[in-house]
């Protein structure tokens, strides 16, 4: 089974909470989650990393 999280060409929004926690939130699932705010504008590709 495949998730959002897996998805290579996924785009995903940083969100952060009034605790400064932060998460990914795949753009495909539409509004943030209440208590949280993007802190990201706007959602970009996942980098790779430089090896």
């Amino acid at each position: 089974m495949i998730t959002p999280y897996d998805d290579e060409d996924g785009m995903f929004l940083v969100l952060i909470n009034d605790e400064s926690q932060q998460s990914l939130w795949p753009q495909t699932f539409g509004a943030e989650p209440d208590g949280w705010r993007s802190s990201s504008t706007p959602p970009a590709r996942r980098t790779p990393p430089r090896v």
